[in-house]
């Protein structure tokens, strides 16, 4: 599916895992019944070349969902076709 989102601008997010500037998107969900979306859905990347997902806000007609990201631990170095294998990349955690 295609879909269509609006680069917002730039902020400061404060996390558990530390302080990030970040790009603010603004992403619909398409969502419909109990969890169709009351405002928009925004998600805050990092603004370097990692493009971690630092913050993601939705409300939805239940309720309204926030998760922040609480540690990283950045992958390895992209790999040439030509060398050996990395290790994969361990998980980014965010709780709600």
């Amino acid at each position: 599916n295609t879909v269509s989102t609006e680069v917002l601008g730039r902020e400061r997010i404060e996390t558990k895992a530390g302080i990030f500037p970040a790009i603010k998107v603004r992403v619909p969900t398409g969502f419909t019944g109990q969890f169709s979306e009351k405002s928009p859905t925004f998600v805050w990347f990092s603004d370097d070349d990692r493009r971690v997902v630092v913050r993601i806000s939705a409300d939805f007609a239940i309720g309204r969902a926030t998760a922040n990201l609480t540690s990283y631990t950045p992958g390895a170095a992209a790999v040439e076709a030509s060398a050996s294998p990395s290790v994969a990349p361990g998980p980014a955690v965010a709780t709600p």
